[in-house]
């Protein structure tokens, strides 16, 4: 069983997010964003954890260590990292936040922000989710009013806007694929967006079929295969999907008993999948030992479906909603509403 550490931090924690790893470099970061829901004054934080327990030992740090932060009164809904510097956020008043992190000075500025683009202009949406367009730095935006924004850092406006993207709260974003958004919905549908054609229609429409109501909460795509993406769903299932396939997924599995809040693969090591639900557990999810077919991902084989498939709990003992995860290296941290970071250090990745 893998080692981990606590950081009791005073508010609930909606979202935590590694930052990128400096590009050619092998050393992993050590650096990790975290923000805040349900409170009077919600906080961004920037943390800083060594990337091997080795070195944690060293340097006498038995949690992580928070480096600085913003304070605003809306919701953290969504993080993500533009870059090494620059991190946006996702906010319940329908807006959209973008911050500079200067490492030298130990410092987060704000830099942008798009006041509420999602809603009425009396009656703002919650902003939900976030993704970067591939190869850019560019934002895109989905909301609980069911639209999209694409925002440009130089741009105070959206550069281009789907006001119908869905009917339905937009719950999770994958930006990884140049020109092509995929946005999840909590009606139970994944709908793929070509940016290169007009926005009249999605590409695609993919849609649970299970026979009861199914919102998905996220969406997250295999680093290696792109055609592969996993959804977590609110009745505790997962979907894996093949997008070259339409009509109905690849495997459906019955894993949680509540909501999955996120689900992502290890970049490095994409047989490894790590959950967090709101039941509270965290799941890793090991797949080396599933056989493939030709090309096909072990993930989209049966055996996912039957069960045959490694399953660690990481936190066995907390009771409280996981809300976010996210993966680097061989360490692990996710946030909860028992207002604790957690980070699971040199994890067993085969």
């Amino acid at each position: 069983m893998a080692e981990w550490v606590v950081k009791y931090v005073g508010h609930k924690v909606s979202k935590v997010r590694w930052r990128p790893q400096l590009a050619g470099s092998i050393d992993p970061s050590d650096i990790f964003a975290s923000g805040s829901w349900d409170d009077v004054v919600n906080r961004v934080c920037i943390w800083r954890f060594p990337a091997t327990a080795k070195a944690a030992d060293e340097e006498g740090l038995n949690e992580p260590e928070l480096v600085c932060a913003q304070t605003g009164p809306a919701d953290i809904m969504d993080l993500v990292f533009l870059n090494r510097d620059h991190l946006a956020c996702a906010l319940s008043d329908g807006s959209v936040a973008v911050f500079s992190y200067k490492e030298a000075a130990g410092t987060l500025s704000h830099v942008r922000d798009w006041k509420k683009v999602h809603g009425q202009k009396d009656l703002p949406s919650p902003c939900t989710s976030l993704g970067v367009l591939a190869g850019s730095a560019n934002v895109v935006s989905g909301g609980e009013d069911g639209r999209l924004n694409i925002l440009r850092l130089d741009d105070q406006r959206p550069y281009a806007t789907i006001a119908t993207a869905d009917s339905s709260t937009i719950t999770g974003l994958d930006c990884s694929i140049p020109s092509e958004v995929l946005a999840s919905s909590s009606n139970g549908m994944l709908k793929v967006w070509d940016l290169r054609k007009p926005p009249s229609k999605p590409a695609r429409i993919l849609a649970i079929e299970s026979g009861d109501y199914t919102s998905i909460n996220g969406v997250s795509r295999h680093p290696n295969q792109p055609n592969l993406v996993v959804l977590g769903c609110c009745d505790g299932s997962l979907c894996f999907w093949d997008l070259r396939q339409e009509k109905m997924p690849a495997s459906l599995c019955h894993a949680h008993t509540l909501d999955v809040w996120e689900a992502k693969f290890h970049r490095s090591y994409p047989d490894q999948l790590f959950t967090c639900c709101q039941d509270g557990s965290l799941w890793h999810w090991d797949a080396s030992s599933v056989e493939g077919s030709g090309q096909r991902s072990s993930w989209l084989s049966g055996a996912i479906a039957c069960g045959k498939v490694d399953i660690v709990n990481h936190l066995p003992h907390n009771t409280l909603s996981v809300n976010s995860c996210d993966i680097e290296s061989r360490h692990l941290v996710c946030g909860t509403d028992g207002e604790a970071i957690f980070v699971i250090m040199d994890l067993n990745l085969n």
